[in-house]
């Protein structure tokens, strides 16, 4: 009898489940697709208060100081790829946990690795404040103060994200996207305010500290009332297992972010203030290519690992949904190259008018991130670890292009669409195609 398990070489060995224990794919995607709208709203919500709030602070710090603020955004993201590897590492192994041992298992586990983790941030902002004073000079910032706000997100930088991956792995989209709701929303209340009252950068990056605990001081609780209180008697992943899995994961992630981030930081580093603030514009309107990508990579995560875990195929979860990312993208670059100057004015005023040459290539390069994401997403939650280390020769590329590039800001922008042009190229040869047929 011909299985799932020969049709799809992206199954775990072993871990085969009997048949019919999951949904058929039809049934499978119709779901997929009602949690993606409900991941979507959250998404969009999310990012329009992001936006709304590097638009806010766009306008009242004006281009050298925003300029400021776009390189230590930048610094965030990449100081957040270990906080996404907690997510990650939590919801493939709540789903697990979930099947094996019952919801309270989650909760346990969850218990155990917060309060570690939470020591774990305290300890990384005491070894980020002496760090703060030579990358304030590298990064051109006369305080050091700044930089010192921005890491302070590290405390509860890695608490929060564990109750995120339980609610993506128990597939609780409803309570997840609640929650980042509430972290976006609260970022731009106490940002505006803090900046209102003279806090100017410092108060822009630090405000996401706030928010982050209100989000997990509302978030915890409903983990417990969600899964139960937990016994503690029930028995986790171990540790080497946690710590396999969770070491290419960073790898992918550090990658990913990378690529989308260091662009900022090497012309922040490279060119003024005010250069750097027309390429942050341009940037923030490129972030706009991510808003269904990271919808849909949380929600194709969850599924496709219980699909490999039952050794069923799960290749038409990623064509379908980076087929749908294309589609999306070639629309944004086509607005972006019609009314790109008109965006740019209504966004951020008239004095942000050379980010226009930017902006086609800028947006283009981020919306094959965009897809990237995806790709990464899916290749993480079928332990096809090649496409990480793939992502991290990118990088290696990546930086010696920008290094050579950085003093003109548009090289840079083009840059940065070739290496996100041959990323989508590598994987329809080498890995699950989006539109040449599966081999």
């Amino acid at each position: 009898m011909t299985t799932a398990r020969s049709r799809d070489p992206e199954v775990a060995p072993g871990e085969a489940t009997p048949p019919g224990a999951l949904p058929a794919p039809q049934t499978l995607l119709s779901r997929g697709l009602s949690a993606a709208g409900i991941m979507l709203l959250a998404t969009v919500i999310t990012n329009a208060t992001n936006y709304a709030y590097s638009l806010l602070m766009g306008r009242q710090l004006g281009p050298e100081l925003f300029g400021e603020f776009t390189a230590l955004l930048g610094v965030l993201m990449i100081l957040s790829v270990a906080s996404q590897t907690v997510q990650t590492v939590v919801a493939r192994y709540s789903t697990g946990l979930q099947t094996a041992q019952g919801p309270e298992a989650v909760v346990d586990f969850a218990r155990r690795l917060m309060w570690r983790l939470t020591l774990v941030g305290v300890g990384a902002f005491v070894l980020w404040i002496p760090i703060a004073f030579p990358l304030a000079s590298i990064l051109q910032i006369d305080s050091p103060v700044p930089v010192i706000a921005a890491g302070s997100a590290l405390i509860l930088g890695f608490s929060l994200p564990v109750v995120w991956g339980a609610f993506q792995g128990e597939q609780r989209f409803r309570d997840l996207g609640l929650n980042m709701c509430v972290l976006s929303v609260g970022r731009f209340i106490l940002g505006a305010a803090l900046v209102a009252l003279g806090a100017s950068v410092a108060g822009a990056v630090g405000a996401l500290t706030i928010a982050t605990a209100v989000a997990f001081a509302l978030a915890y609780p409903s983990v417990r009332s969600a899964l139960g209180s937990g016994s503690g008697r029930h028995v986790g992943p171990p540790a080497r297992e946690l710590v396999a899995y969770g070491l290419p994961t960073t790898l992918g992630l550090a990658a990913w972010t990378l690529l989308t981030n260091l662009d900022i930081v090497f012309v922040k580093a490279a060119e003024s203030s005010t250069e750097a603030g027309y390429y942050g514009a341009a940037a923030t309107i490129g972030k706009i290519a991510l808003f269904l990508p990271l919808a849909l990579g949380l929600v194709i995560f969850p599924k496709a690992a219980a699909r490999h875990v039952a050794g069923q195929d799960s290749r038409f979860l990623m064509r379908r949904t980076g087929q749908a990312v294309v589609v999306a993208s070639a629309a944004l670059i086509i607005v972006c190259a019609v009314f790109g100057n008109t965006a740019i004015d209504i966004m951020f005023g008239a004095s942000y008018a050379p980010a226009d040459e930017l902006l086609v290539p800028v947006v283009g390069a981020m919306c094959c991130f965009a897809l990237t994401n995806v790709m990464l997403f899916y290749y993480l939650s079928v332990h096809r670890m090649r496409f990480a280390w793939m992502l991290f020769a990118a990088v290696v590329v990546q930086v010696v292009a920008l290094a050579l590039a950085a003093s003109d800001p548009l090289a840079v922008a083009y840059v940065q669409l070739a290496i996100g042009l041959s990323i989508v190229a590598i994987n329809e040869v080498f890995f699950v195609p989006l539109f040449a047929p599966i081999r």
